[in-house]
């Protein structure tokens, strides 16, 4: 694996990917969204073993989205391994890991990226806001 001061300057989206096929279209779609334009980047999306259409629908994106790289894991390796599969193939230096149920929204990507650069920092972590009674 390279190490990242040897990386390019653009951003790498990692997301591992297990059994969420339907919902991978949309994800794609929005990640683009935010990061196109914004110079260079790639999605690295890591089948970890899904058993549902998760590799077929991956690879059809990656025919229209040409900046989608698919990893396909032999088996289900779990959620750190299949990050760490992706980090081995990245091309840029700022790095984005997210999930592949839309929970993390690909929106705060380019304001996480902005505080980054902005103040000179190693890394920036997002926290869900709670709502509701929690304290």
């Amino acid at each position: 694996m390279q190490t990242l001061d040897k990386l390019g300057p653009g951003v790498s989206v990692v997301v591992p990917v297990y059994n969420s096929g339907a919902g991978l279209p949309e994800l794609v779609e929005r990640i683009v969204r935010e990061l196109e334009g914004r110079g260079d980047y790639e999605i690295i999306a890591v089948n970890d073993g899904s058993r549902d259409d998760s590799l077929a629908v991956l690879l059809k994106l990656a025919s229209r989205y040409p900046r989608l790289r698919v990893i396909d894991l032999a088996k289900n390796a779990g959620q750190e391994n299949a990050i760490l599969a992706g980090f081995s193939i990245l091309r840029y230096g700022y790095v984005v890991c997210m999930d592949d149920d839309l929970q993390h929204d690909p929106a705060d990507i380019p304001r996480m990226l902005d505080v980054l650069i902005e103040k000179d920092l190693d890394i920036v972590f997002a926290r869900f806001v709670q709502s509701g009674n929690a304290p």
